[in-house]
């Protein structure tokens, strides 16, 4: 297993690995960042306050139309990426981020070689049976986030 997967609901990783070798087949290289597994609450609030300001007691983006430097529109509580209880007992993600590598740099942007592939990767997750954020409407969509269809059902766990 690496390093990056072992935070991930078994459930996800053999997803995620299926994925995985669909997508080499097909010569698209993947990559799990730091932060595309499991995260803290606290993590996962850190990453929620990007891009935003803190007005009256409320967060809200600093760019209120094109939403610059938000990394995610979830708290905790909505988070998938937080650590959950599967079914088994099992602790971990319910969600992972899997980017496109190409040439040793990954694809994050429109116009970055490799990122006209997330709509194969993610129709490949999507076949796998994850939840793929690039179906999501603008400005959410997420198109290197795959989740557990199910994963609203698992309890948060306190780490």
């Amino acid at each position: 297993m690496k390093p990056e997967e072992a935070d991930l609901l078994l459930r996800l990783l053999k997803l995620i690995k299926a994925l995985r070798v669909k997508t080499e087949m097909r010569g698209i290289i993947t990559f799990i960042p730091t932060t595309g597994g499991a995260r803290t609450e606290l993590d996962q609030v850190v990453l929620y306050q990007k891009g935003r300001k803190l007005e009256g007691g409320v967060w809200i983006p600093r760019d209120p139309i094109t939403h610059a430097g938000i990394v995610t529109y979830a708290l905790p509580i909505n988070a998938p990426h937080c650590i959950r209880r599967d079914l088994d007992g099992a602790i971990g993600s319910a969600a992972c981020d899997l980017t496109i590598v190409v040439g040793g740099s990954i694809a994050w942007k429109e116009g970055d070689p490799g990122y006209d592939k997330y709509l194969v990767v993610g129709n490949l997750g999507e076949e796998c049976g994850l939840v793929w954020g690039g179906r999501w409407p603008k400005p959410h969509t997420d198109l290197d986030h795959f989740e557990l269809p199910d994963w609203r059902s698992l309890p948060l766990v306190e780490v």
